[in-house]
C-alpha cells in the first residue's frame, strides 16, 4: 500500500512538471462535435437592453500570471475545441454561448446595426464550412491564472485554410457557475455579426 502511495504521488509530481509541455496542446485530428448551446434571443435582447461593460485596458503586452493546474488546462483546451467545433458549423450562436455575457455584450454593441430578432433567427441557420475549410488547432501555450483579475488566459494558434499562416491570439476566459466561458479575445481575431 505505502508503495502504491509512493508511486502515485511521483506520477503526480511527473505531470506536474510535464504541465509546461502540456501547455503546448497539440490539435486533435478530428475536431469534437458542436454541443454548446445557443443563447435565446430573450438572452441577446436582454444583454442589448444593458450597458455594456468598458472595454478591457489594451497595453500590447499580455497579462503574467501563475502556471494554471491541469484541470484548467483541459477546460481552457475543451473550450477552445468547442469554440473552432462550433465556428466550423456555421452557426454563429453557438460560438456566442461560449463567450462571457459581459464579452458579448461587448460585441454585440459594437456590431451596428444592432442585432433584432430576424437577424437572431437568420444566424441559427447552420452554415457549416466545408471539411477542406475547417479551422483547426495548432496549439495551446503559455497558459496561465491572471491573478489580477481571476481569468485564466491563453496563446491560442488557430490555422485557417484560406490564411497561408496560422493565426494567433490571446484567449481570456473566466469560470461562470463552473464554466469556463470566453472573455476576450485578443490579436488578429474579431468574431463579429455577418
Amino acid at each position: 500500500m505505502r508503495l502504491r502511495s509512493g508511486l502515485i504521488t511521483a506520477l503526480l509530481a511527473l505531470a506536474a512538471a510535464l504541465l509546461p509541455a502540456f501547455g503546448s496542446a497539440q490539435g486533435t485530428p478530428v475536431p469534437p462535435e458542436c454541443t454548446t448551446p445557443p443563447p435565446s434571443w430573450e438572452q441577446i435582447e436582454q444583454l442589448i437592453a444593458t450597458p455594456a461593460p468598458p472595454e478591457p485596458e489594451r497595453s500590447g503586452t499580455l497579462p503574467w500570471g501563475e502556471q494554471v493546474s491541469l484541470e484548467d488546462l483541459l477546460a481552457i483546451r475543451a473550450t477552445v475545441d468547442q469554440f473552432i467545433a462550433c465556428s466550423n458549423t456555421g452557426e454563429p450562436l453557438r460560438v456566442y454561448g461560449l463567450y462571457s455575457d459581459a464579452y458579448l455584450q461587448r460585441l454585440l454593441t459594437r456590431d451596428r446595426p444592432l442585432i433584432d430578432v430576424e437577424r437572431y433567427d437568420s444566424l441559427a441557420t447552420p452554415v457549416p464550412a466545408e471539411p477542406a475549410n475547417g479551422a483547426t488547432l495548432v496549439e495551446i501555450r503559455g497558459a496561465r491564472n491572471i491573478l489580477a483579475t481571476g481569468q485564466l488566459g491563453a496563446i491560442v494558434t488557430i490555422a485557417y485554410p484560406s490564411v497561408p499562416e496560422p493565426k494567433t491570439f490571446f484567449f481570456t476566459f473566466r469560470y461562470i457557475d463552473d464554466d469556463l466561458r470566453i472573455d476576450d479575445i485578443l490579436g488578429e481575431l474579431t468574431f463579429s455579426l455577418p
